[in-house]
């Protein structure tokens, strides 16, 4: 809307001439009260740009707050501890899932070897150098200490027949040896097994150590006929693999490694009967009868 001016004229009076006078004609405007009052800005009022930008961030700072907020409530609280209201009715759980094991020992079978011995020391040095008379010529020897002597044993059989055809064989070549009874001491092997897991699974654990025997003594037969590895040998040898795997992955470092070596050399034995290899396989069942007693023993390797 315009402003509207309106003027008045009044006659020329003595002594105007000399004041000063807007086109020869003194104006004198008069304002509308009204306008005045509707438009008194000397001022224009500044927009608030900066105020604005203030709130648009401490909005925005507020929404992020509410949002991670919320977030990290729904990951602590448990829905089932917010009532309709929307209310925490329960203190916050932790997150710490705690596995509920169960303590498990499985008996590990009593096995009983013949040894045939071809010598008995006090110093292992003495008993060191006749085993390698049997090593340079290529036969399977192990010196075992026991009860403070060292022992030279170059054979093993699972019963004193067996054992027998082993002594027979040295002495044959002039050889002195005789045969000796030993038995591979029973034992227990405690672990924790997680509560999921199954029957099946257990069975195998408590297994272990039939099949290791099992498989001993056939190995020990095999060892002196110098046959090849049956189909019942293979299929020990498999289902002992998987039984292993089971128990070692239960055992600690400290005993996962003294069981292993030991069984590494049924293992070998096994190899070794499959290619008809007596001379190893009297080797690999000599190591195993020293490593096992070793790992029952509670022995690290």
């Amino acid at each position: 809307m315009k402003h509207q001016i309106s003027y008045s004229i009044r006659p020329k009076e003595p002594g105007d001439e000399k004041k000063n006078h807007i086109n020869e004609e003194n104006v004198i405007p008069s304002f509308n009260l009204d306008d005045f009052k509707r438009y008194p800005g000397k001022e224009t009022p500044r927009k608030p740009k900066d105020l604005l930008k203030k709130l648009a961030v401490i909005g925005g700072g507020v929404t992020v707050g509410l949002i991670f907020g919320y977030a990290l409530l729904q990951t602590f609280i448990n829905p089932g501890d917010i009532n309709k209201a929307g209310q925490v009715t329960q203190p916050i759980k932790s997150t710490v899932v705690s596995t509920n094991d169960k303590e498990m020992s499985i008996s590990l079978n009593e096995i009983n070897v013949f040894l045939v011995q071809a010598g008995v020391f006090t110093a292992q040095e003495s008993a060191n150098r006749k085993a390698t008379e049997f090593k340079n010529k290529q036969q399977p020897v192990e010196v075992i200490q026991e009860d403070g002597k060292y022992i030279v044993y170059v054979g093993i059989a699972s019963s004193r027949d067996e054992a027998l055809s082993i002594a027979q064989f040295y002495r044959s070549k002039n050889i002195p040896v005789m045969i000796k009874d030993k038995k591979i001491p029973t034992g227990s092997l405690g672990f924790k097994v997680p509560s999921t897991t199954s029957q099946e699974t257990i069975s195998q654990l408590k297994a272990m150590s039939a099949t290791e025997r099992e498989l001993f003594q056939l190995l020990a037969v095999n060892a002196n006929t110098s046959g090849q590895a049956n189909d019942k040998v293979t299929q020990l040898h498999e289902t002992l693999l998987k039984q292993e795997s089971i128990v070692s992955g239960l055992l600690p470092d400290t005993r996962k490694s003294p069981l292993e070596n030991s069984l590494n050399e049924l293992k070998g034995a096994v190899n070794a009967a499959k290619k008809s290899q007596w001379l190893q396989l009297q080797g690999n069942l000599l190591r195993f009868y020293t490593k096992e007693k070793d790992f029952r023993s509670g022995k690290v390797s």
